[in-house]
């Protein structure tokens, strides 16, 4: 059975001692909620990057302001058919403006855009040209399909607009465009 612990049950755990050395941290964890040690070091770790617990001289504290209301951590996506879209509004973009405009457009970090548009340009749907970063016929043709892809290309592009494009491009990889 897997066993999930949340930010407000950490963070009550956490409270309970002024400072934790990581295997006490790790034991109450355990112990409290029943998991295992893998999950009571992931719950720590994530409790770091979210400012539950501050690391001082290798102890672990609790941050001051930590209550019972903790934000929760959202995850952004970007909607690989809305990139495209955003992209054929121009003949041609400037990298900067490029990606300025994915960015607020689409209301993702830098660093997410960034990853799809590599995508889209391993895929074949988005090429540096002389006026600056455009969509491909590829890409046009796919778009003009979508909702009736066929064959090994509808295969592709369906796999590139998916959550995880990384795991189906080896396939394509070597096999011309």
């Amino acid at each position: 059975m897997k066993r999930v612990i949340t930010d407000d049950q950490f963070a009550a755990v956490a409270a309970e001692s002024e400072a934790w050395r990581w295997t006490q941290l790790c034991d109450a964890l355990v112990e409290r909620f029943d998991c295992c040690p893998s999950t009571a070091r992931r719950m720590i770790n994530r409790a770091v990057s979210l400012g539950l617990v501050m690391t001082r001289d290798g102890s672990y504290h609790a941050t001051p302001d930590t209550g019972t209301t903790v934000a929760k951590r959202q995850y952004r996506r970007v909607d690989r058919r809305a990139l495209l879209t955003v992209l054929l509004e121009r003949p041609s973009w400037r990298w900067e403006e490029m990606m300025g405009e994915l960015r607020s457009r689409l209301g993702a970090a830098e660093t997410t855009v960034r990853t799809s548009v590599k995508y889209a340009r391993d895929f074949g749907y988005l090429e540096r040209r002389d006026a600056g970063w455009s969509v491909t016929a590829r890409c046009h043709d796919q778009l003009a399909c979508y909702g009736r892809l066929e064959g090994a290309e509808g295969f592709r592009f369906a796999a590139f607009l998916s959550g995880h494009p990384k795991r189906a491009f080896h396939r394509w990889r070597h096999q011309p465009p």
